[in-house]
């Protein structure tokens, strides 16, 4: 239902000489099931029979809409054509000709001209439209910005289905900000590294269809160049000399700079990326590979299945942090290593320590490089059962036969604080708060009973019970 085609029948003397004065044309409306129709033509006594074959699936099943994020200029005269795909239950495009209706709710307006969609006016301005589906199942829709930045949902819906896609309207270019990955880049004269531009309004929304133009600020050592811009739309322009520039097709652009071999170790160099006359810059320093290692690790002490943060630091011959996107490997002889780094940032990579389950000395070893060039550092690491006590034990009141004295601990060490009391004791309880439980420590125990091991310290409210 609702689709047809028109059938044109020719009347045709022997020989086949088309009898022109007889030209006849009919429509034919499809409807039913499918399957195989046969239409029939008779004139003066002949008759002709043409076999058509019905499918289903003519009514829209659902609507693909354009990928997103879908962003559109706040000001312009030409808007922007969105294209949804129409498909039917097989999956294939509707019939040319199925007709839709698109909506806007929110800022901005649609393109219509008497009120059909996808046109390049909008008389008057509307926000309702309808249209007709064109080959590939394709729906077009034209979308304007009202001079405002804001947001929009678009609908577009048939008889039988419906699909939304949000809209950003983008104001003027207020910002450019510009992204290094690697601060500190080798001068090997080679290897790319990546330069990114976003450009923004003053909102934080990506402006695109915008020209960015690269730079370097200041003047630098010859081999420094900006080369092979490659757009984020998949398309790419290369620039034979320092700076260029390339669209925004989607509000950013990536690039990339590669560092002269010869350009002298901490030179700081300053990239900048501009839209007319807004700008952004971002810095980078030149570093060399790793000279020295440090191994440190963010304890005073290291206690039995703890875990605990482990840095690692690299600076190159001049003591500088060492170049960015070097190989970190770190190993332990004891205890395990979790979360590693596997290159350097900044000059550091992180790991995290896990700690053995019994008390022993052993050592972490961290290379930063490749091969023979590469560099090492050590940490020597011992690990214990328990911190060393600290504080003085107070002397608490004696309590009678089978009472309780409370009081302030003085120490983290239980039994200091037994051995300072002036009567037997039969436990010491203090109620942790964390977990709204008691941690108990009694004389002589087995560690599995006595939990306030560990947990004890100087400023802990003690309850100390007498034997009776």
């Amino acid at each position: 239902s609702e689709y047809n085609d028109i059938l044109t029948f020719e009347r045709k003397k022997a020989g086949g000489v088309l009898v022109s004065d007889l030209l006849n044309t009919q429509q034919i409306v499809f409807t039913g099931n499918p399957g195989t129709v046969t239409v029939t033509a008779e004139a003066q006594g002949h008759i002709f029979s043409l076999s058509i074959e019905v499918v289903a699936g003519g009514l829209p099943a659902s609507i693909e809409p354009p990928a997103g994020p879908i962003r559109v200029a706040h000001t312009g005269t030409t808007g922007q054509t969105l294209s949804f795909v129409v498909r039917n239950a097989q999956g294939g495009f509707v019939p040319i000709g199925t007709r839709f209706t698109a909506s806007l709710f929110g800022t901005g307006f649609l393109g219509t001209t008497g009120g059909v969609c996808d046109t390049a006016t909008n008389s008057p301005p509307s926000s309702v439209c309808t249209g007709t589906v064109a080959t590939n199942g394709v729906a077009k829709v034209r979308v304007f910005g009202v001079g405002v930045t804001g947001s929009a949902t678009l609908t577009v819906s048939t008889t039988s289905v419906t699909a939304s896609v949000a809209i950003t309207f983008f104001g003027s270019v207020a910002s450019v900000e510009v992204v290094i990955a690697d601060r500190l880049p080798l001068n090997d004269g080679s290897a790319a590294h990546s330069v990114q531009a976003i450009v923004l309004d003053d909102r934080g929304t990506e402006v695109t269809g915008q020209t960015v133009t690269f730079s370097f600020v200041q003047t630098v050592a010859a081999g420094t160049s900006l080369t092979n811009v490659t757009v984020t739309d998949g398309g790419a322009e290369d620039l034979t000399a320092v700076g260029g520039s390339a669209d925004a097709d989607d509000g950013d652009v990536n690039t990339h700079f590669i560092v002269g071999a010869d350009e002298q170790l901490g030179t700081v160099v300053t990239v900048k990326a501009a839209v007319g006359e807004v700008s952004g810059t971002a810095s980078f320093t030149v570093a060399g590979e790793a000279a020295f290692v440090i191994v440190e690790i963010a304890a005073d002490l290291l206690l039995i299945r703890t875990a605990s943060l482990l840095t690692v630091t690299a600076v190159d011959e001049t003591g500088a942090p060492a170049r960015d996107g070097a190989t970190v490997r770190v190993s332990a002889t004891f205890g395990a290593l979790a979360a590693c780094d596997p290159v350097l940032n900044d000059g550091v990579a992180t790991c995290t320590f896990l700690a053995p389950t019994t008390a022993q000395t052993g050592a972490i070893v961290a290379s930063v490089g490749e091969g023979a060039s590469a560099a090492s550092g050590l940490l020597l690491l011992t690990v214990a059962v328990n911190a060393p006590a600290r504080g003085v034990a107070k002397t608490l009141p004696a309590p009678p036969a089978g009472g309780i004295t409370i009081g302030i601990s003085g120490t983290t060490d239980p039994a200091a604080l037994v051995a300072a009391q002036t009567f037997e004791i039969a436990s010491i309880s203090v109620f942790d708060f964390a977990t709204q439980s008691w941690l108990v420590y009694v004389p002589g125990a087995p560690a599995i009973v006595n939990t306030l091991t560990g947990h004890l310290t100087a400023e802990s409210i003690v309850m100390i019970r007498r034997p009776s």
